[in-house]
């Protein structure tokens, strides 16, 4: 079985609305999609939503020294403890460590009102 990540990718109009919304404060970009499981065989429950569009709650927009991410709420379960959109990092710093940072302290700022962004559920090769 092919492993890979399970991911709900944004549309390019949802990535252009989040930049506007919260624009990157590191010089290494990514704003590209909400994790919901990594290096995975696709497990049957999800293989409906492949290819579905999904709505995307913008929350919380959080930072420490290292890294930036938008915390979300979705509708399908996410590995993560912090549903999110890694939005920037330092360089050197992988995407990765959103996780971690939205786990400890970090800064962070409500994103007022009921502001949503789409994506569609894919499953890719890793």
């Amino acid at each position: 079985m092919i492993k890979g990540a399970l991911w709900i990718v944004l549309t390019e109009e949802s990535k252009n609305r989040i930049r506007q919304i919260c624009p990157p404060i590191f010089s290494k970009v990514y704003i590209d999609h909400v994790t919901l499981q990594y290096n995975i065989e696709l497990p049957e429950e999800y293989k409906p939503y492949v290819d579905s569009t999904q709505k995307i709650l913008l929350k919380e927009i959080c930072h420490n020294d290292k890294i930036q991410a938008i915390y979300v709420g979705i509708k399908l379960p996410s590995k993560n403890k912090f549903p999110h959109i890694t939005i920037s990092a330092k360089e050197g710093v992988h995407s990765v460590e959103s996780n971690q940072m939205l786990e400890s302290e970090h800064e962070s700022t409500s994103i007022p009102g009921e502001i949503r962004v789409e994506g569609i559920v894919k499953f890719l090769p890793i």
